[in-house]
């Protein structure tokens, strides 16, 4: 296969995808994924958004052929064979560069709207074809939903919102619901914030009603983003994130959120985290570590497994089990949870399932997901081949096989009494 035979899939609406980002489809938009995949829904340019609900085809013209402009004045924006967005310089040209960042789109111009001078508008009409697009750093841009900002001296407000909410003028007041827009153009944390989210900040609401702007449906919690002059819904937030109160921060996190779509997200305080390494969604190349009592951005130098590193992550993201880099754990490959014992290293200062191994004759139990390895406090009893759960499902299989079996409570693992 060449790289010009990769095209987007324009036949699949309804689809799973897996953690290996495997696509299988789905019969319908009712139909449900298997555990540890994600639906998505597609439209016909091969555009996919999380859920059932297919994305809407943002009606902007196709490129030319070629984007080849290093130059120029765009006067509206057009998509291409890869669904980035370039700007339009005229009928045959337009620019290499792609658009990033959120716009605020008038889908009757296909360009951006000017929110420096928003005199003329005066009703909810004048705003009937506004849409907010956020393009990620490639280019490729989709549709979300929020507030928007005038940058007039004296700013207006306006809601771009999603299902049958629409398109309106808003005056700021004091909150009434989450997800409002409270006094001074801040973000309604709660149904009765006395202070507001701030523009340019990222914050969880939760328990939204089906009236709120980012989804026109009930939400158990989502993420918006902040920017200079807007709050909108944030996409693609599947993963692990850190918060300090509402506040979406790596900056003293007191608490861990958890979200399985761009609308279910759930937090938990720190010292309710299960101790282990979860993927961080901002950030592919780093991991949360949560200790029992914190939890950070892991800012351990990653290296291969060895005496001292063992409870660490490796260089290649994998958890080291024991001294021997072939036996480190890796996060499971699909929804099937892969167990783990992690064993005593004197030596190893930083790991953080040292607790459970302390007196060099136990071990600690983890559990691999697709998204966190972590202390597993549910696990009985098992057989173990290179620090790592084998089938044998009795101790003298285990040792015919020689395995070592374990007995486990609260996630510490011993060898059963002779």
């Amino acid at each position: 296969m060449t790289a010009a035979s990769i095209v987007p899939d324009t036949e699949k609406s309804y689809i799973c995808v897996d953690a290996n980002l495997a696509v299988t489809t789905r019969a319908s938009a009712s139909a449900t994924c298997a555990t540890g995949s994600t639906a998505y829904a597609c439209n016909s340019k091969g555009v996919c958004q999380t859920g059932s609900t297919l994305p809407e085809l943002p009606g902007f013209p196709d490129c030319p052929a070629t984007c080849s402009e290093e130059s120029g004045t765009a006067t509206s924006y057009c998509i291409d064979s890869d669904n980035k967005f370039h700007g339009v310089i005229s009928a045959s040209a337009c620019l290499t560069a792609t658009i990033t960042g959120v716009h605020v789109i008038d889908e009757s111009t296909k360009f951006d709207v000017s929110l420096a001078d928003t005199s003329a508008i005066t009703q909810d009409s004048d705003i009937a074809t506004w849409m907010i697009y956020d393009c990620d750093t490639t280019g490729i841009c989709k549709r979300t939903y929020g507030y928007v900002k005038s940058s007039d001296g004296d700013p207006k407000y306006f809601a771009v919102g999603a299902g049958t909410t629409g398109n309106k003028i808003v005056t700021p007041a004091a909150c009434s619901a989450v997800g409002g827009l409270f006094t001074g153009g801040k973000l309604c944390l709660t149904d009765n914030d006395a202070a507001g989210g701030e523009l340019s900040k990222e914050y969880l609401l939760s328990s939204l009603t089906a009236a709120n702007i980012f989804t026109g449906a009930a939400a158990t919690g989502l993420i918006v983003k902040g920017t200079a002059n807007t709050f909108t819904l944030k996409l693609d937030v599947s993963g692990y994130h850190l918060a300090n109160g509402q506040e979406i921060t790596t900056t003293d996190p007191n608490s861990l959120v958890n979200c399985t779509s761009d609308t279910s997200c759930t937090t938990k305080p720190e010292a309710q985290a299960a101790i282990g390494y979860y993927k961080y969604n901002a950030d592919p190349t780093q991991y949360i570590q949560c200790t029992g009592s914190a939890c950070a951005i892991d800012e351990t130098s990653y290296a291969a497994c060895t005496s001292g590193k063992v409870g660490l992550l490796d260089d290649n993201g994998k958890l080291c089990v024991d001294t021997t880099p072939a036996h480190a754990a890796e996060f499971a490959a699909d929804s099937t949870p892969v167990y783990y014992i992690v064993s005593y290293d004197a030596t190893s200062s930083s790991n953080i399932f040292y607790d459970k191994t302390a007196d060099g004759t136990k071990y600690a139990s983890v559990v691999a997901t697709e998204l966190s390895i972590t202390l597993n406090q549910s696990k009985a009893a098992a057989c173990y081949k290179n620090n790592k759960e084998s089938s044998e499902a009795t101790s003298d299989a285990c040792t015919e096989a020689s395995g070592t079996y374990l007995e486990c409570t609260s996630g510490e693992c011993t060898a059963p009494a002779a």
